[in-house]
């Protein structure tokens, strides 16, 4: 297993014990580890893992289905991030063709959630 899912499983599995003595909901408190893990271990993100988030977004691309999560638009942002800091713009262009070109599409037929954009285009 690649660093990069150790650390984001072991930071995910602290942050759960703190949420559950603190008596939230197990929802919430899995949506912040999962947050501060992703944001915690970006520093051990390596080609292995950036090949297998690919893998996802050009299989939600290629693929007719029409449904988009936010790890998936997570995903595309993390990789966009990492091309440019290696420096590989062409990369970070055909990524971002393929992946609007999938969203307009969506948006045109009404089937993109609410929020998708925002969730996107952040900084």
């Amino acid at each position: 297993m690649p660093s990069y899912e150790k650390c984001k499983i072991n930071t995910i599995k602290k942050i759960i014990k703190i949420y559950e003595k603190k008596k939230t909901s197990k929802k919430q408190g899995i949506a912040i580890a999962i947050s501060i893990a992703e944001k915690g271990c970006k520093s051990k993100l390596s080609q292995s893992d950036i090949t297998k988030k690919e893998a996802k977004i050009t299989s939600f691309i290629d693929n007719k289905d029409n449904k988009i999560k936010l790890s998936l638009i997570n995903d595309y942002r993390l990789i966009c991030e990492y091309y440019i800091k290696k420096k590989k713009y062409m990369n970070v262009i055909n990524m971002q063709n393929n992946f609007m070109k999938k969203i307009l599409k969506l948006d045109h037929k009404n089937q993109l959630p609410e929020g998708a954009y925002n969730a996107i285009m952040k900084k």
